[in-house]
């Protein structure tokens, strides 16, 4: 099935790299200015890590596959994450930035091309 897909340019892949990138820094910088340097340290770890990770993955193939397996256990890591962050102090002080931050991050984050106008 993946055969028949058109092949990825340069600027998509980078780009989309560049994408992710950009929102972990901007999530591992909020995380710093609310809740200090040591949080902020352990955020960019943890970050790096999971970037490396799911990065590691995607280019070796393993996540080619459309069995949900291997795309199920990453999920289910992701959802361990957010149920154990959703309990620790720093995300109760992200709430503490000011509103405007708050809402053009997801703006950033559910932007389409063309729907900027909206």
């Amino acid at each position: 099935m993946l055969d028949s897909l058109p092949a990825m340019s340069l600027i998509l892949f980078w780009g989309m790299v560049a994408l992710s990138v950009i929102v972990a820094g901007l999530v591992v910088f909020a995380i710093g200015r609310t809740s200090g340097a040591g949080v902020g340290k352990r955020a960019a770890l943890v970050t790096v890590c999971w970037l490396g990770l799911t990065g590691c993955l995607g280019a070796s193939g393993y996540l080619d596959a459309w069995a949900p397996p291997p795309l199920a256990l990453l999920l289910a890591l992701l959802l361990a994450f957010l149920a154990w962050a959703a309990r620790r102090p720093w995300t109760e002080r992200l709430g503490d930035l000011p509103l405007k931050i708050l809402v053009g991050f997801q703006a950033l984050l559910g932007s389409k091309p063309g729907n900027a106008s909206m």
